[in-house]
């Protein structure tokens, strides 16, 4: 259809009679778009803790932001049921988000070319972990976020960290600041296994 108008558009033939129709035609295929596909797609509307986190992070200055459930696709409480790319790094677009960009299924594996991907991946896998944020910190991550998608152990997991403190808790968001955080970036070697204390 683009195409003969087009055509018709340069032979200056029926254009005055073609430009109704085109768009009589746009409006009865796509006029259900124009109201939200009847009712189907709306809004959602993100909890006020999200906003009250952005706030607290706003204060206290820079650093890139880990939002967990690490991965990619979920059904977020806010969008009822439906599965949605994590909104994160469009709701918290004034810093760096790291969320992962693989889907996630257990039987398809990950398709990342972050090497960024990976080493979170593995590090989250990892029980006992008690110093996230300095191994966090290299990445530039300042703040963890735990949402309410994700696993509630991963709440107590994070509160259990040696380097991170809770410096914001909303019923569906908890925020945590990486107390090992020196800056933007640090050097990947800059992570070392610590000397076991005698």
């Amino acid at each position: 259809g683009a195409f003969a108008l087009e055509r018709l558009r340069r032979t200056g033939r029926w254009a005055v009679a073609v430009a109704p129709i085109a768009f009589a035609s746009v409006l009865l295929y796509g006029h259900a778009m124009l109201w939200g596909l009847s009712g189907e797609v709306e809004l959602s509307r993100y909890p006020r803790s999200w906003s009250e986190a952005d706030r607290v992070m706003e204060r206290r200055g820079e650093g890139r932001l880990l939002v967990l459930p690490w991965w990619l696709y979920d059904d977020w409480t806010f969008t009822d049921s439906r599965i949605v790319a994590s909104p994160a790094r469009s709701f918290f677009s004034g810093r760096d988000v790291l969320t992962a960009d693989d889907a996630g299924f257990e039987d398809v594996p990950p398709a990342s070319v972050d090497p960024f991907f990976y080493y979170v991946r593995d590090l989250l896998d990892q029980e006992d972990v008690r110093d996230l944020g300095r191994r966090l910190a290299p990445l530039g991550v300042r703040y963890v976020a735990w949402t309410a998608n994700a696993d509630p152990e991963d709440f107590q997991w994070l509160s259990g960290q040696d380097d991170l403190t809770s410096i914001y808790f909303g019923g569906d968001l908890g925020l945590f600041e990486n107390r090992a955080w020196q800056g933007d970036v640090m050097p990947l070697n800059a992570i070392q296994e610590a000397e076991p204390d005698v």
